[in-house]
């Protein structure tokens, strides 16, 4: 008696009660009285877990075998109902994808995964010569950020004669340089032409020494040194 009360329920109720738990157990056939339109319909549409829907037309289609054609001229099969059922999946897969929190969400993530990736090819790309690899100088370098004379991509944002002065005091400033040159150590150029892809830094230093006048912003390059 039980198992006859339990068929005669309607498909839709024992799915939203979890008493079927594979939808290929059902005979849709059966249940849809043989592919009436309506039984099909009202059971697609009575089902409380939107996204079990489009699993549920996708085993009806696949258990109807049918040809449209024949349908509509042997069986006078609407043809509506077909675009029904592909018109209602599409709606169920845009409703979540186009939900807003799940936009938010997914934004936050792919936000949050773009500036990790930013993060990890600055340490990747954007490495320090050896020669410059250390604290004093990467704390020299956070300051030089913050002034704006550079970013944190490196990339110098003054003159060349600008960069040519700074290169020549953190030089001095990390013991740098190798030899003497006219009663001065020499400059060790080469970090800082690699560092900010810029070549000629020691010509650029001969350029504003013959002018007599330092370079504008060297104010803001000795403030670094402080």
């Amino acid at each position: 008696m039980a198992k006859k009360k339990q068929e005669e329920r309607n498909i839709a109720d024992l799915i939203n009660s979890g008493e079927i738990k594979n939808l290929a157990d059902i005979n849709w056939r059966k249940e849809t009285h043989s592919w009436r339109n309506e039984i099909a319909k009202e059971i697609i549409e009575n089902i409380n877990d939107n996204t079990l829907k489009p699993a549920i037309i996708d085993v009806m289609l696949s258990e109807w075998r049918f040809n449209r054609d024949e349908l509509v001229t042997g069986l006078g099969f609407d043809m509506n109902f077909c675009d029904f059922l592909e018109g209602l999946k599409r709606h169920i897969q845009n409703y979540g994808r186009f939900n807003i929190e799940t936009i938010k969400s997914h934004q936050t993530k792919e936000l949050n995964q773009i500036k990790k990736d930013i993060e990890r090819l600055k340490k990747e790309v954007f490495t320090l010569p050896k020669e410059l690899d250390t604290v004093k100088t990467k704390n020299l370098f956070k300051k030089a950020i913050a002034a704006g004379v550079c970013d944190d991509t490196y990339k110098w944002l003054k003159s060349k004669a600008l960069l040519a002065y700074f290169a020549d005091k953190v030089s001095e400033y990390l013991n740098l340089g190798k030899g003497e040159y006219d009663g001065k150590t020499k400059t060790s150029w080469k970090p800082f032409e690699t560092l900010f892809s810029i070549s000629g830094l020691s010509g650029a230093k001969r350029d504003y020494q013959k002018t007599g006048t330092l370079p504008d912003g060297y104010s803001d390059v000795d403030k670094l040194f402080e």
